[in-house]
């Protein structure tokens, strides 16, 4: 197999091209329910393969507001996917889809961690 080298801006054109069209822009924001221990919360469902995932991003209360952690939580298999088509590893991915959903939603998110994990047994 054939490698090619891209510039930076490439690579996050083409994951945002991707992106864009795997998951799209149908997101839902959720209120804070009472006793819950987010400020609000936003989903961005999507369609793939033979199941339906969620992008979720969290924003936590803590203690001292000025402190609030923001979360966003990606489905592996959107990682995984990612990951085989542009050949970057799991952490750029990552940083990617998290780049994509602030600049798309204009919604913060220093911290992304994986969700909906693939049972390897």
């Amino acid at each position: 197999m054939r490698k090619f080298k891209i510039r930076e801006e490439q690579l996050y054109k083409a994951c945002y091209t991707l992106l864009d069209t795997k998951v799209g822009n149908n997101i839902e924001e959720y209120p804070n329910p009472d006793n819950f221990s987010w400020i609000d919360r936003h989903d961005l469902k999507f369609n793939m393969g033979n199941g339906s995932y969620a992008i979720t991003h969290h924003n936590y209360v803590m203690s001292n507001p000025e402190e609030n952690s923001k979360l966003l939580m990606v489905p592996e298999l959107l990682v995984i996917s990612v990951t085989k088509i542009f050949r970057i590893r799991t952490v750029r991915a990552m940083d990617i889809i998290g780049d994509w959903f602030e600049d798309r939603f204009g919604l913060e998110c220093p911290s992304v961690e994986l969700s909906d994990k693939i049972d390897r047994d």
